[in-house]
């Protein structure tokens, strides 16, 4: 039996708005992006959205919206390269944390141990669909002064007591990467509650025009076309179905493995609510990861590697900020392994899936 770790497909309401997007001849930027904007807010909470050509563009927009160039950023050394190159695209400079075991998530003990009166901001990364205790993140933001981006890019739907992420902090930015909850193809989204802060962001993603051919300040194109909208629309209106299938099967799989030795899973915090992206561990000293995987592969059961080094250990951030020192990240990348949760994975395919790895660990 075949378990994939992602399932991707186009909703039908997608294809035919793309098609109606191609007829029309409105392929860049315009309604239709518009109302992917506007029923996004409906569907996340959010009072303002702007859609963005991918997550990285919302991540480097809202450094570019939020701080100047010097400026230090705390940043968590466990995550996707785009949480760290977008501050070093806007000038800024990345300052690498360790992460906590549980959550995986930046280590506030750590990140106090390196704030400066340089460091004007953070950006704490929901990993996995797992959101971070955010009382804790906006109390130390809070208390040193700091503006905070929190990058969801994948945790579409995941909620903090009750609210979702997309209300949180200065911005909250996502990824509409094909393997993300809700996909465009290629794509992101910045939410923010500051009316003024939209209409900039809106700017910065248009060349900084607030009018035609009127540039107020230097932009980027980071716009998203009609079309990749289109496919937006499509899997928005499903969401809300899928979300439920993904947390009913992450809990019917965490039941399945979620007490067997050898492995450590992310925790989800009190006051926490997931939106599961994957379900990920940390395999315990003397398990062989490949060995691990190459057992799940046997019995058709994928799994995934995110990630394999630390940020500070990329072989440009080693060279531009050589010694810095993450040791619990460190420890955990050689170690870390993912397993699918999506909503299309049958009962079977749940059961299958959790045998399989109690095998493998066996």
């Amino acid at each position: 039996m075949r378990v994939p770790l992602y399932s991707i497909h186009v909703e039908e309401e997608g294809r035919r708005l793309v098609q109606e997007a191609i007829a029309s001849g409105a392929l860049r930027q315009g309604k239709t992006t518009e109302t992917f904007e506007k029923e996004f807010c409906a569907v996340f909470g959010a009072p303002h959205s702007i859609a963005v050509s991918s997550g990285t563009a919302a991540l480097h927009l809202a450094c570019l919206a939020l701080f100047e160039p010097g400026d230090e950023v705390l940043v968590p050394t466990f995550s996707f390269f785009a949480t760290a190159s977008a501050v070093a695209l806007a000038g800024c400079v990345p300052v690498f944390c360790d992460i906590e075991p549980d959550h995986l998530g930046i280590d506030l003990s750590d990140a106090e141990k390196r704030v400066t009166p340089k460091t004007k901001g953070m950006i704490p990364v929901h990993l996995f669909g797992v959101p971070l205790d955010c009382d804790a993140l906006h109390a130390f933001a809070a208390g040193h002064g700091l503006r905070v981006v929190h990058d969801a890019c994948q945790s579409h739907g995941a909620e903090w007591k009750g609210g979702n992420l997309a209300a949180l902090g200065a911005c909250t930015c996502y990824s509409f990467y094909p393997t993300k909850n809700l996909f465009t193809g290629e794509g992101g989204m910045i939410t923010t509650t500051d009316a003024a802060l939209a209409e900039r962001l809106g700017r910065l993603r248009n060349h900084g025009m607030s009018a035609a051919y009127n540039h107020e300040e230097l932009g980027l194109n980071y716009r998203m076309t009609d079309l990749e909208a289109s496919i937006g629309l499509g899997q928005l209106h499903v969401f809300p179905r899928q979300l439920k299938r993904r947390r009913e099967n992450y809990a019917r799989i965490m039941e399945g493995v979620g007490t067997l030795p050898g492995v450590r899973w992310q925790k989800v915090p009190s006051g926490g609510t997931p939106g599961p992206s994957l379900l990920t561990g940390v395999l315990a000293p003397g398990i062989d990861r490949q060995a691990f995987q190459g057992k799940l592969s046997s019995a058709g059961v994928d799994s995934g590697v995110y990630y394999p080094r630390c940020l500070h250990q990329q072989p440009l951030f080693a060279r531009t900020q050589p010694g810095v020192s993450c040791p619990r990240a460190e420890s955990i990348c050689p170690s870390v392994v993912s397993l699918p949760t999506h909503h299309a994975l049958s009962p079977e395919q749940i059961a299958h899936l959790a045998a399989t790895v109690r095998e493998a660990l066996a």
